[in-house]
C-alpha cells in the first residue's frame, strides 16, 4: 500500500502511541509518587468525608487519620459516603488516563492507591464503619455496601492488570509495580497515623484508639473512627 511522503503510520497507531508511553514509565519517579500519594490516601477518604458534610449543611472537621463532626448532630448519609467514594473516583479517573497512556509515572500509583484503599480491607472479611453505617441508615444488610465498592474496586483492579498486558509489562515488573506501591502506602500511612495524627492532632489520635473518652454532652458528638 502506497504512504505519501511525510506520512509516518506508527504515530496513527494507538499501541504505539501507548508502548511509547509506558517506555517512559521511571521506576524512580513512579517510587516517589507512590509514597507521596499513599501518604495522602487517608487523608483524602476523610477529606471526603468532610467536604460532603459541608456540602449538607454539617461543618465538619479532621485530622490526618480521623473526620468528625463539629456539632452534635447525626452524620447525614452523604456525609458517611464521601470518603469511601472519593478515592474511588479519582481511581476511576486515573484508570482511564492509564489506558489512554497519560504520564503513567502518576496516574498508575495513584489508579493502583485508590483501587487497593479498601479492596485488602474486604477482602480479608472486614466490613469498615462507614459501610455499616452506610447500611444501617437504609435499613440494609450490614455488608451492602462493601460488596457495591468492592465490585468496583476489582473492575478498576481488573482494568489495571488489562493495562500492563496492553503494554506488554511481564509479570515481573507488574508485580513490581504493586509491590512498590502498597510498600509505599504502608510504610507512609503508618507514619500519618502514628507520627503525624500522634503529636499534631493528639487529642484525636488518643480518641481514635480509644485512650480517652470524650466529655458526656447534651448532645452526644458524631465523631467517628475510620
Amino acid at each position: 500500500m502506497p504512504i505519501a511522503i511525510g506520512e509516518n503510520p506508527l504515530l496513527e497507531s494507538p499501541v504505539h502511541s501507548s508502548n511509547s508511553g509506558w517506555q517512559k514509565l521511571s521506576f524512580r519517579k513512579l517510587t516517589v509518587v507512590s509514597l507521596i500519594g499513599g501518604f495522602f490516601l487517608i487523608p483524602l477518604h476523610e477529606f471526603g468525608h468532610v467536604l460532603c458534610d459541608w456540602i449538607t449543611g454539617h461543618p465538619a472537621a479532621m485530622s490526618y487519620a480521623r473526620d468528625y463532626l463539629l456539632s452534635g448532630e447525626k452524620t447525614p448519609f452523604l456525609g458517611l459516603l464521601g470518603g469511601p467514594l472519593l478515592p474511588l473516583i479519582m481511581s476511576t479517573v486515573c484508570v482511564l488516563l492509564v489506558y489512554r497512556g497519560v504520564n503513567l509515572n502518576v496516574f498508575y500509583p495513584l489508579a493502583i492507591l485508590g483501587t487497593l484503599d479498601r479492596l485488602i480491607l474486604y477482602l480479608t472479611g472486614i466490613t469498615p464503619s462507614d459501610e455499616r453505617d452506610l447500611a444501617h441508615a437504609l435499613a440494609w444488610p450490614p455488608q451492602t455496601f462493601k460488596y457495591i465498592f468492592m465490585s468496583w474496586e476489582i473492575v478498576l483492579l481488573a482494568l489495571i492488570v488489562f493495562t500492563l498486558i496492553q503494554h506488554r509489562t511481564g509479570i515481573r515488573r507488574s508485580i513490581l509495580i504493586f509491590v512498590v506501591v502498597v510498600a509505599s502506602f504502608v510504610a507512609t500511612a503508618a507514619t500519618g497515623v502514628f507520627v503525624v495524627d500522634r503529636y499534631v492532632f493528639p487529642e484525636q489520635h488518643k480518641k481514635e484508639f480509644g485512650l480517652v473518652c470524650p466529655k458526656p454532652r447534651v448532645h452526644p458528638t458524631a465523631s467517628r473512627i475510620l
